[in-house]
């Protein structure tokens, strides 16, 4: 049954306050205290003093999300290129980074396919080689964590091989057809993404809704020749979101999705003294959005 659950991405909205263990410890204490989120979407917890405070304070209401993406760019990996010892190590990136996330019971990894090289149908080929890898071993180990996948923009500024709507539908189909199914992964869609790429938010949503149980909402200037052109986690201030788009995008989830979605806000903060300030803001538009 549709329903909604609120999701805070944490290394966005408190981005300046996940850099150091101690701010981070505080932020997931005041987080559980206050237990106004059923999700919650962060960077991988690798501190061993962190991930025993996270234990000990999460609750069993709350599912826990991953994103390793900005891991493997920043390691210049990528699990879709030709480049056969650069996607064996993406993977291997990720099983690793796997066995870190079960140390806190985390229920869903987050990543995204990499930039398109000469040929994206080549390397939709390679990141579906992947995906069917690391699901097996996945399962091999009974980890019981489902892959997050998150289409970027394809054309406008990260350039992923699986962004538009008929990248996306064409991974859907070739994952289907090894077995993999909802029980194994699941897809993010971010409404950014889904503008910069041109597609239609309503036909998107409708022919993803067995896979969509993440909703970003995500801003972006759709200008090309804008300066802000691209995905570059904008407030909502300027640019196409606003308290009425988010509400048609769930009211078109209400329409197509059978099951229980998280919606989170995607927006970065650099000022450390605003953090809870924009917390606040996005907790209140959430509130508000949902009430479709």
């Amino acid at each position: 049954m549709f329903s909604l659950k609120k999701s805070i991405l944490v290394s966005n909205v408190l981005d300046p306050l996940t850099r150091d263990p101690i701010d981070l410890k505080m932020v997931y204490e005041r987080l559980f205290k206050e237990n106004r989120y059923e999700s919650i979407e962060t960077r991988l917890i690798k501190n061993q003093q962190l991930i025993k405070c996270f234990n000990k304070l999460r609750t069993a209401r709350t599912s826990v999300t991953y994103y390793i993406t900005g891991d493997l760019t920043r390691n210049n990996l990528s699990l879709s290129t030709v480049n056969c010892k650069n996607r064996i190590k993406a993977i291997d990136y990720c099983k690793e980074s796997l066995k870190d996330a079960q140390k806190t019971n985390c229920n869903y990894m987050g990543i995204a396919s990499g930039r398109i090289e000469e040929n994206a149908l080549l390397n939709l080929d390679l990141f579906v080689d992947s995906m069917n890898e690391i699901m097996h071993w996945i399962e091999k180990k009974g980890l019981g964590i489902k892959l997050a996948i998150e289409p970027l923009d394809q054309y406008a500024h990260k350039k992923n091989v699986v962004g538009s709507l008929d990248m996306t539908c064409r991974l859907i189909n070739k994952l289907e057809n090894l077995g993999w199914n909802e029980n194994h992964y699941i897809l993010t869609w971010d409404s950014a993404h889904v503008a910069l790429n041109e597609d239609d938010f309503e036909t998107s949503i409708k022919s993803l809704s067995k896979y969509i149980y993440k909703v970003h909402f995500a801003n972006a200037v759709l200008d090309k020749s804008d300066d802000l052109y691209g995905d570059y986690h904008i407030d909502f201030k300027k640019g196409f979101m606003d308290l009425k788009c988010a509400r048609r995008i769930l009211q078109v989830c209400k329409k197509y999705i059978n099951h229980p979605i998280e919606v989170s806000c995607e927006v970065r903060e650099k000022n450390i003294d605003h953090c809870w300030g924009l917390e606040e803001e996005l907790y209140e538009f959430l509130n508000e959005a949902m009430n479709i």
